[in-house]
């Protein structure tokens, strides 16, 4: 396994993680936690629309490795969802410092691999005929505005474009807050 293999493997695994973990509340634990929560945006270039819905954020430590992912999709069940967003920070190396508030540059996975930046992956349509942008010529900054064990908040904007179409997109007025459900 090469390490670019290898890396995806370990992020994808961990995102797994971080967004599987169920709330501790009346319905026994079977049911995420997403009052308060909310993902917006606007997407242009091979996709328009205006997009809303829930969003949840990660934080795992896994190993020598920190990692935070901020997922937004909408749709009661996955199967009826117009698109996923994902935005992950690491896997960053011990010692590592949880984000701050502040302004973050969003980059290609590669980029961003190691350095104090998110990396993006927008997938529309993800259960139908799906294409994945992020992979390519990325570039966008995400803004922490207010980040606490209970949730994490801010606005994005990025272009990206889909390995696969060699199409991009815009995304703009992007706001979020992200509820923990760890």
């Amino acid at each position: 396994m090469n390490l670019h293999t290898f890396k995806r493997f370990f992020i994808v695994s961990a995102v797994a993680l971080s967004l599987g973990a169920c709330s501790d509340d009346d319905d026994n634990g079977t049911e995420l936690v997403t009052d308060n929560s909310s993902i917006s945006f606007t997407v242009s270039g091979a996709v328009e629309a205006e997009k809303t819905g829930l969003a949840t954020m990660g934080q795992t430590q896994v190993g020598n490795t920190y990692q935070l992912t901020i997922r937004g999709n909408d749709g009661d069940e996955e199967t009826d969802q117009s698109y996923t967003l994902d935005f992950n920070l690491g896997p960053q190396p011990n010692p590592f410092d949880a984000p701050e508030p502040g302004t973050y540059d969003i980059r290609t996975l590669v980029d961003a691999a190691g350095g104090r930046a998110f990396h993006v992956s927008y997938v529309d349509q993800p259960f139908g005929n799906s294409v994945n942008y992020g992979g390519a010529d990325v570039s966008g900054e995400l803004v922490i505005t207010e980040l606490n064990d209970d949730f994490i908040e801010g606005t994005f904007s990025f272009t990206a474009k889909s390995l696969v179409t060699e199409e991009s997109i815009q995304v703009t007025n992007g706001e979020f807050k992200a509820i923990n459900n760890l």
